[in-house]
């Protein structure tokens, strides 16, 4: 590349020494890179956002999720949502720009806490004495969050401590926020609040709001509430120990806030298809182990009789069988091996290890199992197929007796 950095050699080519003269940085591009005369400096949309929203899908798409039912959850309505979330039945399904909300919020409120520290008297703890986050947890971790903070010298009530939570959002709901209040505007922002001071023991808190379109500020104390508390506990209690979906809290689909689904997470929560992940949250052998002493978020395999080591739950194995009332299909018979289902043309089909393996089914569920009609059967069977993603990458070997079609 012709750099200017050599006004002499350039001026006595006579070349234009400029950067931001026309046709200069036309001239200083590489050779093996021209560009045609009227392409755009910028094209819409320009590459490299197209490569960052990649990125931050593959991200999303990587992680498994949080392994426990959230005391930011507990507060929602819909205890089937709850329950499906807590057995990892519902992909993390939301788009770049929205992660990308999620971590502007979360730098967002890392400055509502740097605001605080600069008030006179104010001491604000975002960690516990280790170095970590507030964490609270209950019924053996299945049950269990993430405080915010712990702040005192709040000038309204200086000598008590209250448990801090900051969040950020849009104009339009901060406008509600004003005139509701929190209890009223967010039913699960409430509960997080009543969750944190049971757990903790303090008895206010302190709630702040970010405007995020003027930077306005809202903020207010919470009474702690000890029968809203207990009433949460048990909410959570009986979710766990739920070994089936409750039946959702919503009219039906047209339901104002079910129309919010991804098309995934709508398919699953309404039964038209199965979980797109198969694991141990969401065998039927499974069991969350709700007395372990050291809060681990432990699972039970009733087949192995034993429980499960953390590196298998979020995997399962061979083993691994629908729990039944997440399948469309109306079950047939079903053992410890395997469980039959009916196909709508009345012919039948197994969830085991020695038949169907359980993701296998998810990805025939997502056509209403039409590919296992009795050509796709008869492949299965003859050839010991297995029914993968189309956009999976097929191993194939090098002789001809390895490929029999």
């Amino acid at each position: 590349m012709t750099t200017v950095s050599e006004p002499t050699a350039l001026a006595s080519a006579g070349v234009v020494t400029s950067l931001f003269t026309p046709g200069t940085l036309d001239a200083a591009r590489t050779k093996d890179t021209p560009l045609p005369a009227d392409a755009p400096l910028f094209p819409e949309p320009p590459p490299v956002l197209a490569a960052l929203d990649a990125a931050i899908a593959r991200a999303i798409a990587a992680r498994h999720g949080r392994g426990h039912l959230g005391m930011s959850q507990i507060g929602k309505t819909d205890s089937r949502t709850l329950w499906l979330q807590f057995r990892g039945c519902l992909p993390e399904e939301h788009s770049p720009r929205t992660e990308r909300i999620f971590r502007l919020g979360d730098a967002i409120e890392g400055e509502i806490v740097r605001y605080l520290r600069q008030i006179p008297g104010v001491e604000l703890h975002t960690t516990d004495p280790d170095g970590k986050q507030f964490r609270f947890g209950y019924f053996g971790g299945h049950f269990g969050g993430s405080m915010d903070g712990a702040i005192h010298g709040v000038p309204e009530a200086p000598k008590t401590w209250h448990v801090f939570e900051a969040k950020s959002v849009s104009g339009k709901r901060f406008a509600e926020l004003e005139k509701k209040g929190v209890q009223a505007w967010s039913p699960e922002y409430y509960a997080q609040l009543q969750c944190y001071m049971g757990a903790s023991g303090m008895e206010r808190a302190l709630f702040v709001a970010y405007c995020k379109d003027d930077s306005r500020l809202h903020a207010e104390r919470v009474r702690f509430e000890p029968m809203t508390w207990d009433g949460l506990l048990a909410k959570a209690q009986r979710l766990l120990e739920a070994p089936e979906p409750p039946a959702s809290s919503y009219r039906d689909k047209s339901w104002y806030e079910a129309k919010w689904m991804p098309p995934i997470t709508a398919a699953v929560y309404w039964t038209e298809r199965l979980p797109p992940v198969a694991h141990c949250r969401n065998c039927r052998f499974s069991a969350p182990d709700l007395r372990s002493e050291d809060l681990g978020s432990h699972w039970l395999c009733s087949m192995a009789g034993e429980e499960i080591p953390a590196k298998v739950v979020p995997t399962g194995c061979q083993w691994h069988q629908w729990i039944h009332a997440l399948c469309p299909l109306p079950v047939v018979e079903s053992d410890a091996t395997r469980t039959v289902y009916a196909l709508p043309d009345g012919r039948h089909v197994a969830n085991g290890a020695d038949d169907y393996r359980s993701q296998e089914l998810s990805e025939a569920s997502k056509n209403g199992f039409t590919v296992l009609d009795e050509i796709g059967q008869a492949i299965h069977q003859t050839f010991d197929a297995t029914l993968v993603h189309a956009s999976e990458p097929l191993t194939v070997g090098e002789g001809e007796d390895d490929v029999p079609f």
